[in-house]
């Protein structure tokens, strides 16, 4: 799976690709989350990255 962000809804449309994401062995949780009145089942999975985040990029992304 390939993994994009976006750094704040007003860059319309800017994504940046940060690449491939795995799955992390047995991180897969069922949580409830509430949604408008009621509470619905979701999955979360953990990823890790198959390489680091550029340290340009990263400060880019995290700072204003």
């Amino acid at each position: 799976m390939l993994l994009f962000v976006q750094k704040d809804e007003l860059e319309k449309g800017e994504f940046y690709y940060l690449g491939k994401v795995i799955p992390i062995k047995d991180s897969e949780k069922q949580i409830e989350m509430s949604r408008k009145e009621e509470t619905v089942p979701v999955v979360t999975i953990d990823f890790e990255l198959e390489y680091p985040v550029p340290f340009e990029l990263y400060q880019y992304l995290v700072n204003r």
